[in-house]
């Protein structure tokens, strides 16, 4: 059975609309509850509501080729026009992503990194690397030694305070995953494991162990990190060019003003410690860094 709905196409019995409270969004999900269930487990602290009302903003819909996305009010994934998604995981990491697009769209002033980005206590430090440099890792290892995770991937920033933003967002790890991490932190992952595929698995941290969607925090530190095979970890002052370069090419935030993007990068480089991390094990890492800031 099928009834119109307020957005003029017809809404089927088999429609979830998802309230997003904390921002203010809604998604409706056609005949896909399953891609909805596995969106509550990933997200924290967004105030969500199912069959809220109001318009959505997007509709997700299941159909026989994959899935299809429908808006007129908001973008879509980057590679849902070309390459339409044919799993729940690829569904629910590409709205994952999107997410970070509506949230910087209605905060243009934000800056914004590719980091992750832990809470010690007097501030979040902040790891702002490429990818496959183990900053998820990282974050979840120090999760498990009872610090709280702001984000493993992207971090909004408040230029003028240089105060960190968490998004709410399950860290996400490749699998398989290394030998290495030793049993205490892989039976944690397996406790706290979400949403995953035969490349990639999510980690719901919850309440306990990651900051809810929009909890500020200053940032107090930020460490490069480097991944070396064989290496005892160490932490060591790293010059502040070195990381002003890094910086400002992990920033993908406040679009409207490339001035005020290197002043605040500026200022945060020169009035926060800066360090570069080596290190082979994720957990003698994870300690070091507790020793270091909490």
């Amino acid at each position: 059975m099928a009834v119109r709905g307020s957005t003029g196409r017809e809404r089927h019995s088999g429609t979830v609309d998802l309230a997003l409270s904390a921002a203010g969004w809604s998604i409706s999900f056609i005949g896909c509850p399953d891609v909805v269930t596995d969106l509550e487990a990933i997200l924290h602290g967004w105030g969500l509501t199912r069959n809220a009302g109001g318009p959505p903003d997007a509709a997700i819909v299941k159909t026989d080729r994959g899935y299809g996305w429908e808006s007129a009010k908001r973008s879509k994934p980057v590679l849902w026009d070309t390459r339409p998604p044919e799993t729940t995981m690829n569904v629910i990491s590409d709205v994952h992503d999107v997410l970070f697009d509506w949230y910087l769209a209605d905060h243009p002033d934000l800056l914004c990194l590719h980091a992750g980005a832990v809470d010690f206590g007097p501030g979040l430090v902040c790891f702002p690397s490429v990818r496959k440099a183990g900053k998820s890792t990282l974050g979840v290892a120090l999760a498990s030694r009872g610090f709280c995770s702001y984000c493993d991937d992207v971090l909004p920033v408040e230029p003028h305070r240089l105060v960190g933003i968490a998004m709410g967002i399950a860290p996400l790890l490749r699998k398989p995953l290394p030998a290495s991490l030793g049993e205490d932190l892989s039976a944690f992952i397996a406790k706290h494991a979400g949403p995953s595929n035969e490349n990639r698995t999510y980690v719901c941290l919850g309440a306990e162990h990651a900051a809810p969607f929009g909890r500020r925090k200053p940032i107090q530190a930020l460490v490069l990190l480097d991944r070396r095979e064989a290496a005892r970890a160490s932490l060591e002052p790293i010059a502040k060019a070195e990381m002003m370069r890094e910086v400002v090419m992990q920033n993908f935030g406040a679009r409207s003003s490339p001035t005020l993007v290197l002043d605040s990068f500026a200022k945060l480089i020169e009035t926060r410690n800066c360090f570069r991390m080596i290190f082979a094990d994720v957990m003698e890492a994870a300690d070091l860094l507790g020793e270091q800031f909490a």
